[in-house]
């Protein structure tokens, strides 16, 4: 029984677990992501003593992920992050850590097809009101003139453009990867951010942690391998060149 109890406390010890928020991104950047978790706390554990596991918890939109991080984080910022397609930006790293960026994401605006991109006062172009976009597309308004239509989640929005509910959508693009649907009709010369990466709380140790075996992996065979499965080849190249992974 002694025994019994000295294992069991050794290992509660010993064994520590991160809660990791998500949204529901039913999409290949999803999955990247999901590759990316499993990998890490693998890295992590193969090689150090304390051991680390982590548990989702999903929410139905971004917006609601959002909020429940920036709660909890203040109550234990040293066991919780969100991987979450969250775009690195200044304004961000004033409150939260960040990772090395694991996507090199650009904002664009898409359309279904190739169309010149000349808005005016009835033109419709969907955004995420709970992302960067709501921040971007302010700053597009004072140089191009267009009515805005805020979204919860990406699907819907995608959705709408393909229903034609929206004639454009202010989006990223991942999305052009994701999908042979839509094109880029226009990219603006403001960019929010520098691409995807992990966020912490601020000051979270598990930053320092995780962040060399992150490097590791993406610079790994298997990264290239997932990316170039999952979009294609130059799809990969264009993340070895903008990550300056060799």
């Amino acid at each position: 029984m002694l025994l019994v109890l000295t294992l069991s406390l050794f290992f509660q010890i010993q064994t520590d677990t991160v809660h990791v928020i998500v949204s529901d991104n039913d999409n290949v950047m999803g999955k990247i992501e999901e590759n990316i978790l499993k990998n890490i706390f693998r890295l992590h554990n193969k090689s150090s003593s304390s051991k680390l596991i982590y548990k989702l918890v999903k929410y139905r939109t971004y917006g609601a992920s959002m909020n429940v991080f920036k709660t909890k984080s203040y109550k234990n910022k040293h066991r919780i992050f969100t991987i979450n397609q969250v775009t690195i930006t200044k304004e961000r790293e004033k409150f939260y850590d960040f990772s090395t960026p694991y996507a090199p994401v650009k904002e664009v605006i898409l359309a279904q097809k190739k169309v010149p991109f000349k808005p005016n006062a009835s033109t419709r172009i969907g955004f995420l009101k709970f992302a960067v976009h709501a921040v971007s597309i302010k700053k597009l308004r004072k140089i191009k003139s267009f009515t805005p239509v805020p979204f919860e989640t990406n699907k819907h929005m995608e959705q709408a453009l393909i229903d034609k509910k929206v004639d454009f959508i202010y989006s990223e693009n991942v999305s052009v990867w994701n999908s042979k649907v839509f094109r880029i009709v226009y990219t603006p010369a403001y960019q929010n951010g520098t691409g995807y990466g992990i966020m912490y709380p601020k000051g979270s140790s598990l930053k320092d942690v995780l962040d060399k075996y992150l490097i590791y992996y993406m610079k790994s065979a298997k990264f290239k391998q997932l990316v170039t499965r999952l979009y294609d080849k130059s799809v990969s190249e264009y993340f070895a060149k903008q990550l300056f992974i060799k």
